[in-house]
């Protein structure tokens, strides 16, 4: 059988050749010194003081909280309150830099500066029942239910598009404080709230916009901890907030952020990491090692884990129910529970998967008519979908068709209305673009918005679908030109194929934290099949692959290189040349550790 026809274009990163000179003089290996110069920014070394620290910074490389917009205000507001015994919800989102959120604002305000676990209360939003964000079904259901009403209220990685529910809580009352980082309206952030801390203010003196909302919160509790400090209360030294940061780790893999502009984000996910690994330091890692140890590997647990395994666990809690038992997870001091619980998030993640791929098929059906029509946007609507899994499905079509995607479904509890999940890549920012769909183009085609670069969300009236999809094609069709439209992977720009070997291996993991616009390597060489064989249930393949210009012949595995057993392969037989896209990756089978090639395309001669 011929290799399909939409194969994606394999496009080379562009080399920075200063870059790979630095790293070169600071002793990086030539391989090593050309990955970096697809990904570092000059910035990014200027900022560290070398290759090296931009690479893997330090955290006295981290900008400092006082530079954040009103910390100082939300500060004075959150150790009052704890001084005080005052009554304090924190409200977090529902996905995994929510939960880690609020996991590292519980944790700060009772653990280490003393405030009653009994007066200080955590709680996700409901994402099918009550949405993002504060939202007045929110409020009833953990404000209206028995008991008093809390006095101040905190979120967590939400809030910033909420003013007239804050506006509402101030008038009875209820002070607000604002950890955020999502984009901030045009009209501006909430004004009622006591203190809104967004790295997107304007006036904001903390330049790196690309902080998760995890990040907010931890920077938002140092500076409660100086407060606290200077009004005489004792505190833990500073040691204790860093051991915080395998949370914040979490948040800034699981929410995608950027690996690549981000020096802060990389200290993070460094430090973040070194914590995760360490036997006894927090019940729910020693769970998850477990978890990794006996998957397919050595112990060591990765970003890669944690974006794949550990956050698309603690996001399908969120998506199909209640976030809770992952916030549960990570603040357990119990091994056997956070065994538990783990067990528990990923039974969730099994009925989120079932979930997907009843829709998933009917997704890509529908897209793939707009394709044929030219479309530049995906806009793809699904009556039977499922407000839990549409951002995947959306991410999902980005992916496979190369085009900003968005995939509705009506929304839970409110028939009039869809809700929306945007997914897209650098050239087309999802969330100004939904602000330019419904404030110029199609003014009331959405009546509620939020987001991210990359990454959207919103309400729609089922009424105004068609205007909303016109809209929104127009926005793609004028942001991208023709070159960026249709499924792509980033491929490494290097001179001769690399063979998958341990020495190979171990130079691409001295180059880690990998995230987004910090890619794991892909890299390509056009070579002859030399052998072919159908392994595992028969859907995947082992090959062994020959580079046409002579490098060394090497093994690949082909995950999922068909959909049935029964299906024919998707390779002409033996000596067929193509040009084969994949990474290298660890494998470790009887104790024995050893590099793999993993197909990721293969796009015909």
């Amino acid at each position: 059988m011929p290799l399909p026809a939409s194969q994606p274009r394999l496009q080379r990163r562009r080399i920075n050749p200063e870059v790979e000179s630095a790293a070169r003089s600071e002793g990086y290996s030539d391989l090593q010194s050309r990955l970096l110069a697809a990904r570092l920014l000059p910035a990014m070394i200027s900022q560290a003081g070398s290759v090296r620290s931009a690479v893997q910074p330090g955290l006295r490389l981290l900008t400092p909280p006082d530079r954040l917009p009103n910390i100082e205000k939300a500060a004075r507001r959150i150790a009052r309150a704890i001084l005080h015994n005052e009554r304090v919800l924190i409200s977090a989102d529902h996905d995994g830099d929510g939960v880690s959120s609020g996991s590292i604002l519980h944790i700060a305000m009772t653990s280490a500066f003393g405030g009653d676990p009994q007066l200080i209360r955590m709680q996700t939003t409901d994402r099918l029942t009550e949405g993002y964000g504060v939202t007045d079904a929110y409020i009833r259901r953990v404000c209206d239910s028995g008991g008093q009403a809390p006095q101040l209220i905190i979120t967590a990685d939400q809030g910033s598009s909420d003013a007239a529910v804050i506006d509402r809580l101030a008038r009875a009352r209820v002070d607000t404080v604002v950890l955020d980082h999502h984009g901030v309206p045009a009209e501006g952030p909430p004004a009622a709230a006591v203190a809104v801390v967004n790295p997107l203010l304007a006036g904001s003196r903390y330049t790196d916009v690309h902080i998760a909302g995890c990040a907010v919160s931890w920077l938002a509790m140092c500076a409660v901890r100086r407060e606290l400090l200077a009004a005489g209360r004792p505190v833990p030294p500073v040691q204790f907030m860093a051991s915080l940061l395998d949370l914040c780790a979490i948040g800034v893999t699981t929410d995608a952020t950027s690996f690549g502009a981000s020096i802060n984000n990389r200290a993070f996910v460094s430090y973040g990491l070194e914590l995760a690994n360490r036997s006894g330091h927090r019940a729910c890692w020693d769970a998850f090692r477990s978890t990794v140890d006996a998957s397919r590997r050595s112990s060591r647990i990765t970003e890669a884990d944690i974006g794949w395994s550990l956050g698309a666990q603690l996001n399908a809690a969120g998506r199909l129910g209640s976030a809770m038992p992952g916030f549960e997870f990570l603040t357990t001091q119990d091994p056997a529970h956070a065994r538990t619980l783990l067990a528990l998030l990923g039974q969730e993640n099994s009925k989120r998967r079932a979930v997907e791929a009843e829709l998933k098929d009917q997704a890509f059906a529908i897209a793939e008519e707009q394709v044929a029509s030219g479309a530049h946007a995906l806009v793809v609507a699904l009556e039977n979908g499922h407000q839990g899994v549409i951002g995947i499905i959306a991410s999902r079509l980005m992916a496979r068709f190369g085009r900003p995607a968005t995939c509705l479904c009506p929304k839970q509890n409110h028939p009039a209305l869809y809700a929306g999940s945007v997914r897209s890549f650098p050239g087309f920012h999802a969330r100004d673009a939904l602000a330019r769909v419904t404030e110029v183009r199609a003014p009331g085609c959405i009546v509620a918005f939020g987001g991210h670069p990359g990454a959207a969300g919103y309400s729609s009236p089922r009424d105004r679908l068609a205007d909303f999809h016109v809209a929104f094609e127009a926005e793609a069709r004028d942001q991208l030109p023709e070159f960026m439209i249709g499924p792509w992977i980033d491929v490494e720009n290097v001179s001769s194929p690399v063979a998958p070997s341990l020495a190979i291996l171990d130079e691409i993991a001295g180059l880690e934290p990998f995230g987004r616009e910090f890619e794991l390597p892909t890299f390509a060489t056009r070579a002859r099949i030399a052998r072919a064989k159908a392994i595992g249930d028969g859907t995947h393949l082992s090959l062994t692959l020959a580079p046409e210009n002579g490098g060394a012949v090497f093994d690949a595995v082909w995950f999922n290189a068909r959909q049935t057993a029964e299906d024919p392969l998707p390779i002409d037989g033996l000596n067929q040349v193509a040009t084969f896209a994949y990474s290298i990756s660890e494998n470790m089978f009887r104790g024995n550790r050893s590099a793999q090639a993993q197909i990721r395309a293969v796009v015909a001669a």
